[in-house]
């Protein structure tokens, strides 16, 4: 899932795709327990889990270029109450 949501995205070099894939994995790994199926109607683990990578993508662009964090286009996270920009 990780791979698949990066490629909609462009990196301008590879070790900076390398770093957001490796922030996405880590919240996945710190999510994982958090997706509960009896708390929603639809329970749709692909739902939350490609929201927690896009959150994870977000967050680890913000790290390698926090100047962007002020840019239009923020997007706000549930997960851990961060703005993150892509």
């Amino acid at each position: 899932m990780v791979d698949r949501i990066t490629a909609m995205k462009k990196y301008a070099r590879k070790e900076e795709e390398q770093d957001c894939k490796a922030t996405a994995l880590l919240k996945i790994c710190s999510y994982w327990r958090s997706f509960k199926p009896e708390k929603y109607e639809n329970p749709n683990p692909f739902a939350y889990f490609s929201s927690v990578i896009a959150n994870g993508l977000a967050e680890g662009w913000n790290t390698l270029h926090p100047e962007t964090k002020k840019a239009p286009g923020t997007i706000y996270t549930s997960l851990d109450n961060n703005i993150y920009t892509l």
